[in-house]
């Protein structure tokens, strides 16, 4: 069989578009779950499909990944739009879509004659939990649910171990980091292990439901809004706070964070991906500057280079966690030894007097990245969480670009008795486990 398809993608959405006007498109389970597969499909959240309407310009079909036939997706819809106009299916500027869920209407945006955007009215919101379908009755279905994401999580610690380690030495001295841990760590993936291990649908299905009902409350809701006109943000706000419920006091919950630990996990694998880091006692402005010239300067040549590993590098988040860690590395041992001279050799290299332009733009475009829309949202809500405004972010930018090596000598001090006394997360095969001196060892 053969079909034309075209892959695109909208703020992270990305769907296989067919042309289902002209051309026959099998639209069962089997068929889409396979061509959608992103290690042995073309890949994709699902298929969207076009098609004639009866009543509008245009009928809109949307498959999620497993085959199943959604309602509507708003990102979805924006890009069918776009390909209906580019395949020259319409030369209407606004277009009438019929979906699952309704009528929508979207407006085209140009540059000239290309097609560089769409506005979608996505109506009001459903927020009430009763009138949002979902099905608990369906074990096969929620089994297997549980299976692919046991098998994803698989993948991420072998493939990618190193995001994984970092959040386990994260755990070992944030309580954010304990809760990070347990809903996307190791901590997770254990726990979704015993849940497949020993499954109880009936017990599942009636903690599933109780969360179910129990997760969206006016009183416990932050609403973030990206866009020119605050007017729809006001009107949005209005309907949360007159559908959604409003909830009982909660007992404050208390999360402690893991002891600091030398911990080994052993997968299937000869590699391994080593962390070690903590908090810094006092963070500064400029400690981007100094794990950038850490990680270039020092660990891209005796982790990478010298010792192999495929990529290595030091963290350091604006709460003060600092973090080295390395990637698909041969010898882990030596890795963890080294990572305790980057303050030393921090001081050395500002003791030499070497140029830090390049270290200083590079860190500079770290921070100030491309603001599309989605970047203003997702930076604007960590500035909001993080309690730092837009001041504060240019006072940062400055301090990179005017630095005080006196205040990078001090933070190289830092980082040295920080790696010195940090966590260890080491995550690789047991022959890279049994080299290290570790005070608890986990097999996965």
């Amino acid at each position: 069989m053969e079909l034309h398809f075209t892959k695109m993608e909208g703020i992270g959405n990305d769907y296989i578009y067919v042309d289902g006007i002209n051309q026959d498109v099998n639209m069962t389970p089997e068929f889409i779950s396979r061509i959608s597969d992103r290690h042995f499909g073309i890949g994709g959240d699902g298929m969207i499909v076009i098609l004639k309407s009866d009543i509008y310009d245009f009928k809109m079909r949307m498959f999620n990944l497993d085959g199943s036939e959604g309602m509507m997706c708003g990102n979805g819809i924006r890009c069918f739009a776009k390909f209906c106009y580019d395949h020259h299916l319409t030369d209407k500027k606004v277009l009438n879509i019929e979906t699952k869920a309704g009528l929508r209407i979207v407006e085209l945006v140009f540059e000239g004659d290309e097609v560089v955007g769409a506005k979608v009215d996505m109506q009001e919101p459903i927020l009430n939990c009763k009138d949002i379908p979902v099905i608990f009755d369906q074990e096969k279905m929620i089994h297997d649910i549980l299976k692919q994401r046991i098998i994803s999580l698989k993948q991420a610690i072998t493939m990618s171990g190193h995001s994984l380690s970092m959040k386990r030495v994260l755990a070992m001295v944030s309580p954010s980091g304990v809760i990070d841990e347990y809903s996307s760590g190791i901590a997770y993936y254990k726990w979704l292990k015993e849940l497949d291990d020993h499954f109880d649908f009936v017990a599942l299905k009636q903690k599933l439901e109780s969360v179910y009902q129990n997760v969206c409350f006016y009183n416990r809701l932050t609403l973030s809004f990206t866009g020119n006109d605050d007017t729809n943000l006001e009107k949005q706000a209005l309907y949360l706070k007159e559908t959604l419920k409003i909830s009982d006091a909660l007992e404050k919950a208390i999360i402690k964070p893991f002891s600091i630990k030398k911990e080994g996990i052993i997968i299937p694998s000869d590699i391994a991906y080593a962390s070690k880091g903590g908090y810094l006692l006092e963070t500064s402005k400029i400690t981007p500057l100094a794990s950038n010239i850490i990680s270039l300067a020092y660990l891209w040549n005796v982790v990478r280079v010298q010792g192999g590993a495929y990529g290595t590098g030091l963290v350091s988040r604006a709460s003060g966690f600092t973090c080295c860690y390395s990637y698909r590395d041969p010898n882990g041992k030596e890795s963890l030894k080294k990572y305790e001279k980057c303050g030393t050799f921090l001081k050395d290299y500002l003791k030499e007097n070497h140029d830090l332009t390049g270290f200083i733009i590079g860190t500079l475009s770290g921070l100030m990245p491309l603001m599309m829309p989605y970047n203003i949202g997702k930076y604007g809500d960590l500035y909001y969480f993080n309690q730092k405004d837009e001041k504060a972010r240019q006072e940062q930018l400055e301090a990179i670009l005017n630095v005080d090596k006196d205040e990078l000598l001090e933070i190289a001090k830092e980082i040295d008795e920080t790696l010195e006394k940090g966590g260890i997360c080491i995550i690789g095969g047991k022959n890279q486990i049994d080299q290290c001196d570790l005070d608890e060892v986990i097999s996965l």
